[in-house]
């Protein structure tokens, strides 16, 4: 899942996808707004299948029957306890309840397994998933990186882009960062990106 691709980019900027002059800088853009979004913000809008790594020693881990991810978690394809025993989806449960995302992986009571470790705690749990908020892509999250990358796109043909003056004192004011529709757009789901 992409948060934005490039013929939506392109769409926006009303330019026949059959022209690819212009996509190769595209591209670039989308990239690297894509990356900004990525980093910036403390939801994951690009779920990614990766194994998370986890010690029972460490109290910002385990907790009782909990394991704590500390990041959202969509799916698990593989929980593998510290002694490398494999735990399938019958012996925990994931919280909340009503996830996805979910945030921990609790054994249940009726379980016989604990969190543990063979020779090493550090990085002995592992949680093989995929680990984002969502697996698609929310529509304003979509349309805030699109316009995003039109906006910066259209600043290389202009003169002055989206410039502001003061006539009594003549001075030009140029706006830096990114758009304030799309500052808006994006702050709804956390953390602001400037």
């Amino acid at each position: 899942m992409a948060l934005a691709t490039l013929a939506e980019c392109k769409l926006l900027l009303g330019i026949p996808m059959a022209t690819t002059t212009d996509d190769a800088l595209i591209t670039w853009l989308l990239t690297g707004i894509i990356a900004t979004v990525n980093q910036r913000f403390p939801s994951k809008f690009e779920a990614e299948t990766l194994t998370r790594y986890y010690d029972p020693t460490n109290p910002r881990h385990v907790q009782g029957r909990q394991l704590l991810l500390g990041k959202p978690l969509l799916t698990v394809t593989t929980l593998t306890n510290g002694d490398t025993t494999v735990i399938t989806s019958s012996y925990y449960t994931k919280w909340p309840f009503n996830g996805p995302p979910y945030y921990r992986l609790i054994l249940k009571g009726s379980s016989s397994y604990s969190w543990t470790y063979s020779t090493d705690p550090e990085a002995a749990i592992s949680v093989v998933g995929t680990w984002g908020y969502t697996t698609t892509c929310p529509a304003d999250i979509n349309q805030a990186v699109v316009e995003w990358v039109a906006y910066e796109y259209r600043k290389k043909d202009a003169q002055v882009f989206d410039v502001t003056s003061d006539p009594l004192s003549g001075r030009l004011f140029i706006p830096e960062g990114i758009p304030k529709t799309v500052e808006a757009k994006l702050a709804q789901h956390g953390r602001s990106p400037l």
